[in-house]
């Protein structure tokens, strides 16, 4: 993908507003390996890659069988399977997922699909609201982030990929992300 398309994706109403946006401060969000996550202070000390990702809800909870076979899956299979490529890329980068479930449901789905990396909840929507984060609307009524890669540099947003449409193509591009980055720095 070349600087044309990086540009283009910015351009996206959903998105105009986030490159260089600030993160808010003192948001702590749940993470799978049960600690608390603020991604301000997080990008302080280190690029956080954030995937951005929303599974299948039956009854409140994630439903597995149809998660195992949902495009985000395929998102985070895909980021999962570019894990050492990215860290190659960017060696001190940390990888994560967010999404709107509860945290025992996303503890369920990094199991199910054996994530190398984190998935963090933002159930809430502290987080996703100050950022306006892009939100789709599901056939039940519930809310749930759109895909989107973004990375999470010194406090604000620095670059991101939306709309991703090919979930499985998200961890390839996620490694020219990353190399657009450290090209740029």
């Amino acid at each position: 993908m070349g600087a044309n398309s990086a540009h283009a994706v910015e351009k996206d109403d959903a998105v105009f507003h986030l490159p260089g946006h600030p993160l808010p401060a003192l948001v702590t969000l749940n993470s799978t390996d049960g600690s608390g996550v603020d991604l301000f202070m997080l990008s302080l000390r280190r690029p956080v890659l954030l995937n951005l990702f929303a599974m299948p809800v039956r009854s409140g909870q994630v439903d597995l069988g149809a998660a195992a076979q949902h495009e985000s899956a395929q998102q985070l299979r895909a980021v999962n399977a570019e894990l050492d490529a990215l860290r190659q890329e960017m060696p001190d980068v940390a990888v994560l997922g967010l999404s709107l479930h509860e945290p025992e449901c996303l503890r369920r789905v990094r199991d199910e699909l054996q994530l190398r990396f984190e998935l963090l909840s933002d159930r809430q929507r502290a987080w996703t609201d100050r950022l306006e984060l892009p939100l789709q609307r599901w056939d039940d009524g519930s809310m749930a982030l759109r895909r989107c890669t973004m990375l999470l540099v010194e406090g604000q947003v620095s670059r991101l990929d939306f709309p991703l449409r090919q979930p499985t193509e998200v961890g390839r591009r996620a490694v020219e992300l990353l190399r657009r980055e450290t090209g740029a720095m």
